[in-house]
């Protein structure tokens, strides 16, 4: 007969194995998830981003979602300790609290720290240090206490230093360069004449307030505030020049003509106007048509687990060239970034279309290609 304390000492010895297992599954994952991250072969898979592919593929929460995708990233900054967990020496939880306040100068001697202490210990360790000024953070390597207290000195010289302007840096493609002209020169035909980092700012405003109103609509008892079916036309140009010669598409920007990719001009066949040299203008959808769609939409993005409301577009399920027509059935709304994927991708069975088997059906039914 098995007694009460052999049968816990079993059971007990049976769950460190489990939790042995599941914390070495857990270091596996995390680090196929840095090569999907750093490679973007989430692109492969049919997915615009790295948090649409957490979201829909993965089935992961938008707390474990960032807490992998601050990770991954992390490691590519801090080799050493890319390499530790890759070993089984650091486990990833404390992986997690390392990489919050290590940077490449202090890194190693947070590894010693992170080895040398137990998960909680760690925690209040970090705790202390991301509540010290970032110049002494970033001489805590030379330091013998990680957690040293600030002295004034350090302090006051920290609040002159945080009145130095902050830069931060974008690396924009010629597409997203138009984009962005575009849009402020918008703006300043509008009227307004703040600053780019106010005009910025004032974006990323707008688009909490969106969001604040989506999760608003999204409940039962509440109104959708955002009005609807406002928008005619794309929120931005990008202009594209055909050569009549050899027939290359070059993209205009303020900083002359770049190259355009296939991509983008299959984006504008789809969702763009043509100016023939005649001057005559063709449009691949009238304002209407573009309006019920967006609105049929939501005004999102139908991108599984995408969902965006900004930069929108309307896409030909069945293309124009091979017989797909102007139907609603035929059209819908996906991002730029998705619609980008799209088109490069030729068509991806990754890239699940909310509306696509009832569209399909119905070109099918007209006997559409």
């Amino acid at each position: 007969m098995v007694t009460r304390a052999e049968r816990a000492a079993r059971l007990h010895a049976a769950l460190t194995a489990r939790l042995a297992a599941l914390r070495q599954a857990e270091r596996g994952a995390l680090l196929h998830f840095a090569t999907i991250h750093r490679e973007q072969l989430f692109r492969e898979l049919g997915y615009s981003s790295i948090h649409a592919y957490g979201r829909e593929a993965l089935g992961f929460s938008e707390r474990k979602l960032s807490a992998f995708v601050r990770l991954s990233e992390a490691l590519e900054r801090l080799p050493a300790t890319r390499r530790a967990v890759e070993a089984g020496v650091l486990p990833w939880t404390k992986a997690r609290e390392l990489v919050s306040v290590a940077t490449p100068a202090t890194e190693t001697r947070w590894l010693a720290e992170a080895q040398a202490s137990s998960r909680r210990a760690l925690e209040r360790k970090v705790c202390a240090a991301r509540a010290r000024p970032l110049p002494q953070r970033q001489r805590a390597a030379a330091q013998p206490d990680l957690a040293l207290a600030p002295t004034p000195a350090e302090t006051a010289r920290s609040a002159l230093e945080a009145a130095v302007p902050l830069r931060l840096s974008f690396a924009l493609s010629a597409e997203q360069f138009g984009r962005w002209e575009a849009l402020v020169e918008r703006l300043r035909k509008a009227g307004r004449r703040e600053s780019r980092e106010e005009l910025l700012l004032a974006a990323l405003a707008a688009l909490a307030d969106e969001a604040a109103d989506a999760a608003e609509s999204a409940e039962p008892a509440q109104p959708a505030t955002r009005p609807r079916g406002r928008v005619a036309a794309s929120p931005f140009q990008v202009i594209l020049r055909r050569c009549p010669d050899c027939g290359a598409i070059a993209q205009v920007t303020g900083r002359g003509e770049r190259p355009a990719d296939s991509a983008l001009a299959a984006r504008a066949a789809c969702d763009g106007d043509v100016l023939a040299p005649g001057g005559g203008l063709t449009r691949s959808l009238t304002p209407a048509l573009r309006r019920r769609i967006l609105a049929r939409d939501g005004h999102r993005c139908q991108a599984l687990g995408c969902g965006a409301t900004r930069f929108l577009e309307v896409h030909h399920l069945v293309p124009r060239s091979h017989g797909g027509g102007q139907e609603e059935a035929n059209l819908v709304t996906l991002c730029a970034r998705c619609h980008q994927l799209l088109h490069e991708r030729g068509g991806l069975p990754g890239l699940t279309i909310r509306t696509v088997e009832a569209t399909l059906g119905a070109a099918s039914a007209r006997g559409s290609p």
